[in-house]
């Protein structure tokens, strides 16, 4: 599953969003489920107040600016059960997913900094998904032995 959090700049708005298989997940946020290997495409359409539509045509990418949960840090990795998140910035919301996407714990820790408990979870592959203050979406892998 890759989630994609589109911004746009001031002054402008969402057009249209592409891609094949995308799914809104509201707002500026979309999930496309793809097989390993597989690319994925996403046209975005801006346009600027009421004025009309503006897109990339250029050919070249557009730049995306960091968010403030680009530099989060979770350890140990592989871990027996306890994690530390350490996010840089304060998290509104913690998913973790089993490798199978199924939705096993919900945390809305406010901080960004706190613990995740896998402990009575099994051995294997798990996702971790971070959503900040802003909106700006984080995805980690961990391993839990």
């Amino acid at each position: 599953v890759l989630v994609v959090n589109a911004t746009h700049s001031a002054g402008y708005k969402f057009k249209k969003v592409t891609a094949a298989g995308a799914i809104s997940k509201g707002g500026n946020e979309w999930e496309v489920t793809a097989n390993a290997g597989e690319q994925v495409v996403f046209t975005v359409e801006f346009e600027k107040g009421q004025e009309g539509g503006g897109s990339n045509s250029s050919g070249k990418p557009t730049p995306v600016e960091r968010t403030p949960l680009a530099q989060v840090h979770l350890f140990p990795n592989p871990s027996s059960g306890q994690l530390t998140v350490d996010a840089g910035a304060a998290v509104a919301r913690c998913e973790v997913y089993s490798i199978t996407g199924a939705l096993l714990q919900v945390l809305e820790p406010s901080t960004s900094v706190f613990s995740i408990d896998l402990s009575a979870s099994p051995s294997g592959v798990y996702v971790v998904r971070l959503v900040d203050m802003h909106g700006a979406v984080a995805m980690l892998r961990v391993v839990k032995r």
